[in-house]
């Protein structure tokens, strides 16, 4: 009898162990290394019915990317179930997320959420830059903002973290980051946001608008409502500095990051924002945990009381991706603009040390729609430049599908001829302002191209990224800047096929 109580106490002091987390074995006085964090995350995968390890890529400076993959049976063979993926820390010293993913692994290696697995199979990837978050930079070992490189792919970091979405294509992805609301211009201003955690839609008004109707009419209500029953603060996501001296407004349109990258494929898709500390490490750091876990479970529990009609609103607007809709108009620039009322916004002030509302004039929620452009059925690249070179590995890193065109005497084949080159500030961001001349071509010079349909899930990213005129496209890059060269022309052509009347 002492025997069996024996290996009964053993068996249950291992699973609390497992159980616990590196922060919580450190009494939140530590944050969790590396080397914890592989370590934690190899003994949970191996000790769990539910959960396995895979490594999905190593860092600049060679450190491994775990993903871990919770399901009740093999992950992705119940096709009754919506798949969704979680990743955090892209930024370094955003130690939270990370701490928050791991915190929800002990909470599903404890059986404390298993309900959830009925209908949902999860990806974790608890920490997409583990150099950042080694040295407390956000940046990664190349000195790149991970969460800017969604499009043009140059790290081994997001390369691996598109490589997963590729492989499983997730219904729902979530993107967990942390604001800083001690910026200079805020603390002058002597009032400070002061949410918990904030969540972020989609805004680029290329994603299909019942994807972000939903967003907003049921599922803000619904996060809201969670975290406020579960001791936290909560507001949609605001980016811009302090209140009428610069203006607010929701976050970027660009498909460069972690969030609106995997949403421009209408995935059900978010971006994360916690509190981070004063001192971006240890600060606070066991509240700001738990509460980014909480909005982890709020996630997943909307996810799971919706799931069929989530997976059904999924599946279909990407079916229309994947058909091309030619002609269809595609927004290739943006801009937040004023809406019609001005925004009421609890700050905390620090001089009564209290919530106070501050009425917010310039408040920009509305997305503009400057320009746009017809969906061609595809795009033929030239496959003998350099230039045009790079633009081939970024659709091969995407596994955006091209081949070599044959040419088809019916085919309407236009260029574009750059006439001028001047600047234009959208965004906050100051962008080269293209103007430029269309011509229909009557032959195709002697050389070889590869051919680029728009009938696939990465439609609206390859208008947006090939355009000359687009905000958002590859010639913003640095590496892609001899792309455009005035009073010559943009080497990647645009092809219409004829239809029968």
């Amino acid at each position: 009898m002492k025997k069996i109580l024996v290996i009964i106490l053993v068996h249950i002091s291992i699973s609390i162990s497992f159980s616990q987390t590196p922060l919580q074995r450190n009494d939140f006085n530590k944050l969790t290394s590396y080397e914890e964090l592989i370590s934690f995350v190899e003994k949970i995968c191996g000790g769990s019915q539910l959960m396995s390890l895979e490594y999905i890529g190593q860092s600049v400076e060679g450190r491994k990317i775990p993903a871990v993959k919770i399901s009740t049976s093999k992950f992705g063979v119940d096709t009754s179930k919506i798949k969704m993926m979680i990743f955090a820390q892209q930024h370094g010293n955003e130690q939270s997320g990370k701490e928050g993913a791991l915190h929800l692994l002990s909470l599903f290696n404890s059986s404390e959420l298993t309900s959830l697995l009925e209908n949902i199979d999860l990806i974790i990837v608890p920490q997409v830059n583990p150099d950042g978050s080694e040295k407390n930079q956000r940046r990664n070992s190349n000195d790149m903002d991970l969460n800017r490189n969604h499009l043009i792919l140059t790290e081994p970091e997001t390369i691996a973290l598109h490589n997963l979405f590729n492989e499983n294509l997730p219904h729902v992805t979530l993107d967990v980051h942390e604001y800083f609301p001690y910026s200079e211009d805020w603390e002058a201003f002597g009032y400070l946001k002061n949410f918990d955690e904030q969540f972020g839609l989609l805004t680029n008004p290329n994603v299909s608008d019942k994807i972000k109707e939903f967003s907003n009419k049921e599922f803000l209500p619904f996060i809201e409502n969670h975290l406020t029953e579960k001791g936290y603060t909560f507001h949609n996501y605001l980016v811009g500095g302090s209140p009428n001296v610069s203006r607010i407004r929701h976050s970027t349109v660009d498909i460069n990051d972690g969030r609106q990258s995997f949403g421009i494929l209408n995935s059900f898709s978010f971006i994360l924002e916690g509190k981070n500390g004063l001192d971006r490490t240890i600060e606070n750091i066991e509240r700001r945990t738990a509460a980014q876990a909480e909005a982890m479970i709020g996630l997943l529990r909307f996810v799971s009381l919706n799931k069929d009609k989530i997976k059904r609103l999924v599946n279909t607007e990407r079916e229309r991706l994947v058909k091309g809709n030619v002609k269809e108009k595609i927004v290739v620039r943006m801009e937040h603009v004023r809406g019609e009322k001005p925004l009421s916004l609890p700050l905390f002030s620090k001089y009564s040390k209290q919530d106070t509302i501050v009425t917010v004039e310039e408040y920009h929620p509305l997305v503009e729609k400057i320009l746009k452009v017809e969906k061609p059925d595809g795009y033929l690249i030239p496959d003998d430049e350099e230039s045009t070179a790079k633009v081939l590995e970024v659709l091969r890193k995407h596994r955006i599908i091209f081949y070599e065109y044959e040419h088809n005497p019916n085919d309407r084949i236009t260029k574009y001829q750059i006439t001028e080159i001047d600047s234009i500030n959208l965004e906050e961001t100051q962008l080269a302002d293209l103007k430029i001349k269309e011509i229909e071509l009557n032959f195709l010079q002697d050389k070889k191209y590869h051919y680029v349909p728009i009938s696939q899930l990465y439609c609206n990213t390859l208008i947006l990224a090939l355009e000359p005129q687009s905000m958002l496209g590859l010639i913003h890059y640095e590496s892609f800047k001899d792309l455009i060269r005035v009073g010559e022309d943009y080497p990647i052509l645009r092809l219409i096929k004829k239809r029968k009347n």
